[in-house]
């Protein structure tokens, strides 16, 4: 037997602890870093507000459709790319744990998660995991290079716009035809390191019209979070929408999140997505309503991602997961 020093033993019971709410504990770190910042930016704004209980039903329709077209998504290119037929239950779960992770220092724990919650519970290999997470930010973030394209050319023309989404659809004609090279690569660099999975099932391959129709799927889920945008915006502000302002909302929160996503020293992308968005926003609004719309925009994301996650850990038993590898009840249908 191995000899473990005597603070490990002692400290056992409260790493067990630790391992069986790590979800819920995710979730309470999330809520204090983004409730510091709401809290900061809320007494630096004064800005008259109306309430609109119409629009805000409308806009969380619009959520939860985002949410549950999410989570076909991710379970179709864990399909394609491990051949694990995971449901949409887990896939919203996994997702849960990815939004709320990205509000932790370092931005990635919520995709740790993720894989370690995926290796554990389904024996999906690690090569797979993160082959899988690469086609996903791949697609999320090329599609959110279409939806700036298009929006831009479509708020501003130019010449120079139209130009820019001709450059954009070229790209995605490329990442098409060397997308399947990259994942090839990364799964034998992982092979290459000595740490290939037990399961040694190949990569799946990603046909042509699959990848433009992932392509697509993310393009309209970018839309559809643009209109989660213009509600918020409609639920709290009196001021009538008109095409540009439409169109600089979609073009804003595309810029905003990609900025944010990009800003690696940024939890969450906080403070950078909102002060993009409130920048692009101020030309076609004042710039106290541009900056409080983003400011009332985290609020709302924060809001519904820990709230969507809370349903996550109390309602399925995914709560029991602990880090000895067991797990409660809750089946994965």
């Amino acid at each position: 037997m191995t000899n473990r020093p005597g603070w490990l033993l002692q400290a056992r019971p409260a790493i067990k602890k630790i391992g069986k709410y790590w979800f819920f504990l995710l979730i309470v770190a999330a809520l204090a870093f983004a409730g510091r910042y709401l809290v900061r930016e809320a007494g630096s704004i004064h800005h008259p507000l109306h309430f609109s209980a119409g629009s805000l039903v409308a806009t969380l329709f619009l959520q939860a459709t985002y949410w549950f077209l999410t989570s076909l998504l991710w379970k179709r290119i864990v399909a394609k790319v491990s051949a694990y037929d995971i449901s949409v239950k887990e896939s919203f779960y996994q997702l849960c744990l990815v939004s709320i992770g990205k509000y932790l220092p370092g931005k990635i724990w919520g995709m740790v998660a993720r894989g370690s919650h995926m290796k554990r519970r389904h024996g999906i290999a690690p090569e797979q995991i993160i082959n899988a997470t690469y086609v996903e930010q791949f697609f999320v973030l090329y599609a959110g290079v279409l939806v700036i394209a298009v929006t831009l050319a479509l708020t501003y023309v130019a010449f120079w716009t139209w130009i820019l989404v001709l450059v954009a659809i070229a790209g995605a004609v490329v990442g098409q035809r060397y997308n399947q090279a990259i994942v090839l690569l990364i799964s034998r660099v992982y092979a290459w390191s000595g740490r290939r999975g037990k399961s040694g099932r190949p990569v799946g391959k990603i046909e042509p019209w699959t990848f433009y129709g992932l392509l697509l799927s993310y393009v309209a889920i970018w839309l559809l979070v643009g209109l989660v945008f213009i509600g918020v915006y409609c639920t709290f502000f009196s001021a009538p929408l008109n095409y540009r302002i439409v169109c600089t909302m979609i073009l804003a929160n595309a810029v905003g999140y990609t900025a944010g996503f990009l800003a690696i020293f940024a939890p969450g992308g906080i403070g950078v997505r909102e002060a993009v968005s409130s920048g692009l926003l101020a030309l076609q609004m004042p710039l106290a309503s541009a900056v409080l719309l983003s400011v009332l925009f985290r609020l709302w994301l924060v809001t519904t991602e820990i709230a969507l996650g809370l349903v996550a850990f109390l309602g399925s038993g995914w709560h029991l997961v602990s880090l000895t590898g067991k797990s409660g009840p809750a089946d994965d249908g």
